[in-house]
């Protein structure tokens, strides 16, 4: 055998029983099989809190967009008819 062999035989032993001996995960308080998982819930609170923003910023958008057409009509309604048949000419 090689001179580290019987240490990674040791090493490998160890990593067999600790892994063999771990006990299974159980429900939070042992009540009603909630299981709480921290790093899951922060990813889904951001990914809410990120959408919500999205949901914000397209209603900013639309609302910008409303108030454009209104403008738009406004100088439309303010056009002199002359002037237009100028331009179609």
């Amino acid at each position: 055998m090689k001179p580290h062999a019987p240490k990674i035989a040791a090493l490998t032993a160890a990593c067999v029983l600790a892994f063999g001996a771990a006990q299974p995960a159980h429900a939070l308080f042992g009540v009603g099989d909630i299981v709480l998982d921290p790093t899951n819930l922060v990813q889904n609170t951001l990914t809410a809190v990120r959408t919500l923003e999205q949901i914000n910023n397209q209603i900013r958008q639309l609302q910008n967009e409303a108030q454009m057409l209104m403008n738009q009509a406004r100088n439309l309604a303010k056009l002199d008819f002359n002037i237009v048949n100028r331009l179609r000419s």
